[in-house]
């Protein structure tokens, strides 16, 4: 249950779209195959389209995560977030969500075994009665215990547990095969598990995915790409817990911010849900103060200490 970084989600998309178009240069003719039709073929052709693959062959293509980093690592996609909102429509009270179980491992998985190596020494497959030798102990056993075969093979225990010595029996399921009373047979609780109560926010989350370039012409490029990649990944997004994304794109612009340069920008606004969760055992909460007042005894009541709604302890040697 760890918290969501919508930015680092979108990295690795745009991380992994790249490399997937150095490995697999047909999809760079995929997306960019209108360069080479009849209509564009004259200005711009095969020779564009090898442009834009030698531009992604050689990794340049940076990823950042904030503008100001844009100038130094051109051609670059910049990543930011633009908005994040809680989902009211789909908050819980006390912020509830959901019980998380965790298997008991090592020394706390052991303390459930209350009975370990028995040996059974009768078992009627009509009664499901079992007998035990004297020296199992059964003062701690009740129903719904489980009694595990040498085998491995767990049976609830249904009751009838006598633990008088000469008599000690159990009663589990009838019908059972001879080989329930092989050695090596324990007693254990049904329970192996631990559960923790979890609570979460959903959240509407808008990321601003900058493409920054000296060029105009790339920047158009790379931001078709951006495209592809969030669009053909979308799976991969929801994998990794950003999920229901849908896309806005902005106006081709020239940045003024970037003086004796010239650095085209183009915007993409990628906007997601995300759920995160938290265990509430892990968070400590001061829901209560007690402040300990010492006084001299019979001098000062609550009330003339003006401590009515406080807890005021007072020490007999303290007089």
């Amino acid at each position: 249950m760890p918290f969501v970084f919508p930015e680092l989600v979108l990295e690795s998309v745009i991380k992994d779209g790249l490399a997937n178009a150095r490995d697999v240069p047909d999809a760079i003719n995929d997306v960019f195959g209108n360069l080479t039709r009849a209509f564009s073929a004259a200005k711009y052709g095969t020779e564009e389209v090898e442009k834009i693959f030698k531009v992604i062959q050689g990794k340049e293509v940076s990823v950042v995560h904030s503008f100001n980093l844009v100038e130094s690592n051109m051609p670059c996609y910049s990543i930011q977030l633009a908005n994040d909102k809680e989902a009211e429509e789909l908050a819980t009270f006390g912020d509830q969500d959901s019980f998380l179980e965790i298997p008991m491992e090592g020394a706390e998985l052991a303390a459930t075994i209350f009975v370990d190596n028995i040996a059974p020494t009768g078992y009627n497959s009509k009664t499901g009665i079992m007998t035990l030798s004297d020296s199992v102990d059964l003062s701690g056993i009740h129903a719904n215990h489980l009694f595990e075969s040498a085998a491995g093979t767990e049976h609830t225990i249904i009751g009838g547990i006598i633990n008088t010595l000469g008599a000690k029996q159990i009663i589990i399921e009838k019908n059972l095969p001879v080989a329930i009373l092989d050695s090596g047979a324990k007693i254990k609780s049904s329970i192996n598990s631990n559960v923790y109560q979890v609570k979460g926010n959903r959240e509407h989350t808008s990321v601003l995915i900058g493409v920054h370039t000296k060029d105009a012409l790339m920047t158009k490029y790379l931001y078709t790409l951006l495209k592809y990649f969030i669009m053909s990944r979308k799976s991969d997004m929801i994998a990794r817990d950003f999920q229901l994304s849908s896309y806005q794109g902005s106006d081709f612009t020239r940045n003024n911010e970037y003086q004796g340069d010239v650095v085209y920008s183009r915007f993409l606004t990628i906007t997601g849900f995300m759920q995160q969760d938290w265990r509430s055992d892990h968070v400590t909460l001061i829901d209560m103060v007690n402040v300990n007042v010492k006084v001299e005894k019979d001098v000062y009541g609550n009330k003339e200490a003006g401590t009515e709604d406080l807890t005021v302890t007072i020490n007999e040697d303290d007089q």
